[in-house]
């Protein structure tokens, strides 16, 4: 095998391996703490929640009922977003 197709195999598996990681469930209290961390400064994190404090910012339950949203696209979005 090339050294070249080597690298493209390893790119490959490191792929699969974030997407299986991205899917995986978490751990519902670390993640709470996270989004009260980062989070709840503009959106509204909980689910009693009323609004976001930014009315700019949507509340997590409008994000997560959006169809489109999911699991993968929130880890894209988090590891792309500043």
């Amino acid at each position: 095998m090339h050294l070249a197709h080597l690298g493209f195999a390893g790119i490959g598996m490191t792929t699969l391996i974030a997407v299986a990681h991205a899917q995986a469930p978490g751990d519902p209290q670390k993640g709470s703490a996270l989004a009260q961390q980062f989070c709840a400064e503009c959106h509204a994190v909980g689910k009693r929640d009323v609004g976001s404090p930014n009315s700019e910012s949507p509340s997590f339950t409008a994000v997560a009922s959006t169809p489109s949203i999911t699991g993968m696209a929130l880890n894209v979005f988090f590891q792309n977003s500043t």
